[in-house]
């Protein structure tokens, strides 16, 4: 049996069978293909953003805004901690991915938490791979967009002021009706995370 193993809307083929490598050296190899699933939905948003810059029409979903940071002298944990509380704040419900990832031994990025709130915004931190204190932010509203111009403004003063981090690239697009399937792809998606974590804790606490 192969793996699949991804991130977002990426899945990556493992071209060794699981089952033949010894556990630690699977471990080794989860981690490894999960990072680079996360390093090729970077690149997808990416290139969402430039093409959106540009003026071209493409069947992709753009974040509306989207930010890269670096916070080189804070703790990965008190990152964390800040983000989950400013999301709290701003009336989100909040998934700790790479908590629990921590929790069941997968630790497949350093930093991952997704949210959502009840006008179906959709929030996503994210630690990039290989940049030790190099992190990035997305933001998604239902299609064809209507800024949210204060929450923007409360991302960017979060990072630059609560966090104290320093912003690196900021990017802003937009989508008009033609990606509102893939926005209730992703929502769904997203949704599909929480109710799996419910399920998770529920295995817990049996």
């Amino acid at each position: 049996m192969f793996e699949m193993l991804g991130v977002g809307r990426h899945m990556v083929r493992s071209l060794t069978p699981m089952h033949l490598l010894r556990p630690s050296l699977r471990m080794r190899v989860a981690v490894y293909w999960g990072k680079l699933a996360l390093l090729l939905t970077l690149m997808m948003i990416a290139v969402a953003a430039s093409s959106s810059e540009k003026g071209e029409t493409s069947r992709a979903l753009y974040a509306d805004l989207a930010i890269q940071f670096v916070c080189p002298e804070q703790r990965t944990s008190e990152v964390e901690n800040a983000i989950e509380r400013f999301l709290q704040e701003e009336g989100f419900k909040t998934l700790n991915k790479a908590r629990i990832q921590r929790q069941h031994g997968a630790a497949l990025s350093e930093l991952r938490i997704v949210a959502i709130d009840g006008r179906q915004r959709m929030m996503d931190f994210l630690a990039l791979p290989h940049s030790k204190g190099r992190y990035a932010v997305k933001l998604n509203t239902p299609p064809p967009t209507k800024r949210s111009f204060d929450l923007e403004r409360n991302i960017e003063v979060f990072v630059s002021t609560k966090l104290r981090c320093e912003l690196r690239q900021i990017t802003r697009s937009e989508n008009g009706h033609n990606a509102a399937d893939l926005f209730q792809a992703e929502l769904k998606r997203v949704r599909n995370l929480f109710r799996e974590a419910d399920e998770l804790n529920e295995k817990r606490r049996i």
